[in-house]
């Protein structure tokens, strides 16, 4: 019974999924001269021919339904000017930063359905037929996985979490690629696309007469920080991420390690690469980065975003650009913790290995309640907005002390500096900073 009403979830989950693409493609390939002409609306009232292109679908349903909508105030001509206007291209910009965000959220919000039903059971392992072969396995000396093995397809979650991050990624792609050779279109026809300044970190400081130079600072600051915060819980890993958690192998880890074909691969202790094992347990327990945020990977985008979009020019594009990527962090991150809050069980990490059929769906079950209860304990012990669960007491400043991933710290600021001013060259940004 469970299984039958997760796949009629599914099924009405997809139709509505399958419902959103076709809208979207309707409007990007039928009556809308490009991608942003349906936000243009937002800017430019509700009359389409305001800016100056017909959308017939959209004129049809105004048409149609105007007489039974109830009336509203209609903007005038004077409120209209006021609104912020947006050129052909940074509304097709708009467009694809949004469509990037909502597929991605979209595709979380059923992240577990298309991980078991689709990837996992329906294309690996009833099409594919790759899931427990034990043909394609990682070498020995490898860390492995969570339940003790090296092969690739050991079972439909893992196997399914895979085909996954291939698709997510082949989405991230098309999508925010496209924002992006959009932004680059749009930089390369500025009048200025170079911007060179050399600026003295002690006398901007010093004088008061050189705002813009401390606000560059700042942001070039915020930007590092943000950046290695983010680089630093690659080590530090959080439950609600994909990062893995290792720990040093030790003797009770097992003298052996099945393949899928039954047979048994001698394994002891310190034979992996660095002598570490992956142990994502590990995450349920608060520790270091994770006592300041429950998502130390993704929400540093949020001040990377803006600092960013201040180092590049501050135009509009800018702020579409990165400014939509500080929104889709700080969304992305809240429907994660949504779905704590049901006990949906699908986060970024997966913590067990389902049975390849039906006849042990207690165990899996079982299983999965107890990882909902362990998620929700550490969405209890910890924060969204950072620092929020030391201040309240529910954390503290001593173990964080003690745990926090000084060294990696400090060997992602440089790296993290490197990224960004590499990024910023790249779009033809040059600040030649002077201590």
């Amino acid at each position: 019974t469970t299984y039958r009403t997760r796949r009629l979830a599914f099924r009405r989950n997809y139709i509505y999924f399958l419902l959103r693409l076709l809208v979207t493609a309707a409007l990007f390939f039928g009556d809308c001269e490009y991608s942003g002409s349906f936000f243009a609306l937002a800017f430019h009232g509700s009359n389409p021919t305001a800016i100056g292109r017909p959308h017939s679908i959209l004129q049809t349903f105004q048409d149609k339904y105007s007489r039974t909508l109830p009336t509203r105030k209609r903007t005038t001509a004077t409120q209209l000017e006021a609104l912020p206007s947006l050129s052909g291209e940074e509304e097709s910009l708009l467009f694809w930063i949004t469509a990037f965000a909502s597929s991605h959220i979209g595709m979380s919000a059923i992240r577990q359905n298309l991980i078991t039903d689709v990837f996992g059971r329906f294309l690996a392992n009833d099409l594919l037929g790759i899931v427990g072969t034990g043909k394609l396995r990682l070498p020995n000396f490898w860390p492995g996985d969570s339940s003790g093995t090296n092969e690739l397809f050991p079972d439909i979650e893992t196997t399914g979490r895979q085909f996954y991050r291939i698709f997510y990624t082949m989405v991230s792609f098309l999508t925010l690629g496209m924002a992006f050779s959009i932004y680059l279109a749009l930089r390369n026809s500025s009048e200025e696309i170079t911007l060179q300044r050399s600026i003295d970190v002690l006398n901007a400081f010093g004088n008061s007469s050189s705002g813009g130079e401390v606000k560059i600072i700042l942001s070039y600051a915020v930007a590092t920080l943000a950046g290695a915060f983010s680089l630093a819980s690659l080590v530090n890993a959080s439950p609600l991420g994909l990062m893995p958690s290792f720990r040093q192998k030790n003797d009770d880890d097992g003298a052996s390690v099945p393949t899928g074909g039954g047979t048994m691969v001698p394994t002891t202790a310190g034979d992996t690469l660095l002598g570490i094992t992956r142990d994502d347990a590990l995450k349920f327990d608060p520790k270091g980065l994770t006592r300041i945020t429950r998502h130390p990977l993704i929400l540093p985008v949020v001040p990377w975003g803006v600092a960013t979009s201040v180092l590049v020019g501050g135009q509009p594009s800018d702020a579409i650009l990165f400014g939509g990527l500080s929104l889709y962090a700080i969304a992305g991150c809240y429907c994660q913790d949504l779905r704590v809050l049901r006990e949906e069980g699908s986060v970024g990490t997966v913590f067990f290995s389902s049975n390849n059929g039906d006849e042990d769906t207690n165990t899996d079950t079982a299983t999965k309640t107890m990882i909902n209860q362990k998620l929700r304990s550490f969405y209890d012990k910890t924060s969204f907005v950072p620092f929020q669960a030391l201040f309240d007491g529910r954390q503290s400043w001593d173990s964080l002390t003690r745990e926090f991933p000084l060294l990696p710290f400090l060997i992602a600021i440089p790296s993290s500096f490197a990224i960004e001013t590499v990024l910023l060259q790249f779009l033809g940004v040059e600040y030649n900073i002077i201590l």
